[in-house]
């Protein structure tokens, strides 16, 4: 049947028709899959309760897919942003600013926004693309704001290089490996330059005098500018959450061993390390959180 027609007795010019098509298609997959979705909900709660049954599926019957997924370093997605948001619970004062360094396409300050609706969620992201896309999904949003800056240690203009996979994109040079199966050139090839604006996050948060509750960094091997550039800052942040790197993808980043230096440097303690890309058996990027030694918890 032709949905292109009795529309007040006239047709629906095609490119309406065509729209009209693939927004009800996408509608009923969106319900079919939100359906299954309820469906298995429902058939794992009495297995939930069970040990015996759950031991056997996890160790038996998904154990190869349970392996592969882990040795990806995708067994659990945005693990070390739940970590962080449930660290940023315990924390005695809840009037705190979350910082989103390096946003991408919104991901992360989804799940921020989820736990936190009434902090103030600041987002820096540079890239044209991933600073549209953020602003279309939250501008009417109003805790949370989004700044098109990169953060780093100067405030100045220079180019970043657009990755193949747009959130790989790196203010340092990109070093695709042929025989890499993650950084290889058709996630981290380079395809086009962009000029963006960095600022210290000091200079941009110095007439803010709001305690940061989480300072997450995710910026392709330039977090140890970040954290240079925001050391007034990091005085009064409780929790920091970032990538460590220990391969060559990004030429001249910081290793986990100048991240970690730096840290324990300015009075933070390393608090957890969540594995998040294996590459060929290796574990090459993994999340870190660190959490200030004066930061106060409500079980204190």
């Amino acid at each position: 049947m032709r949905l292109a027609r009795n529309f007040q007795g006239n047709d629906i010019p095609d490119p309406w028709h065509r729209k009209f098509l693939r927004y009800t298609a996408e509608m009923r997959k969106s319900f079919a899959t939100e359906f299954f979705k309820k469906l298995i909900d429902l058939f794992f709660i009495p297995l939930k309760k069970n040990k015996t049954i759950l031991t056997y599926i996890f160790d038996h019957t998904l154990h190869d897919e349970m392996e592969e997924r882990s040795q990806k370093g995708e067994l659990f997605s945005h693990h070390h942003i739940h970590r962080s948001i449930s660290l940023a619970k315990k924390l005695h004062n809840q009037k705190f600013m979350i910082l989103d360094i390096g946003g991408g396409i919104g991901a992360t300050v989804k799940l921020f926004n989820k736990y936190f609706p009434d902090n103030k969620i600041l987002i820096f992201e540079p890239v044209n693309d991933n600073f549209n896309e953020i602003k279309s999904r939250y501008q009417s949003v109003p805790n949370i704001e989004a700044v098109k800056f990169a953060a780093g240690n100067e405030n100045s203009k220079r180019p970043i290089n657009i990755a193949s996979r747009i959130t790989s994109s790196s203010l340092l040079p990109l070093a695709a490996d042929p025989g890499s199966v993650v950084f290889n050139t058709s996630n981290l090839g380079q395809t086009r330059i962009e000029t963006i604006e960095i600022v210290r996050i000091d200079d941009f948060l110095s007439n803010d005098p709001n305690e940061i509750g989480i300072m997450k960094i995710d910026v392709q091997g330039f977090e140890l500018d970040v954290l240079k550039g925001a050391e007034t800052t990091l005085k009064r942040t409780d929790i920091v959450v970032l990538e460590a790197n220990n391969h060559e993808g990004y030429a001249g980043s910081a290793k986990y061993f100048d991240i970690d230096n730096y840290m324990r440097g300015h009075n933070f303690a390393l608090y957890d390390i969540l594995p998040s890309i294996v590459d060929n058996g290796k574990l090459k990027e993994w999340d870190v959180i660190y959490m200030n030694n004066s930061a106060k918890c409500v079980s204190e």
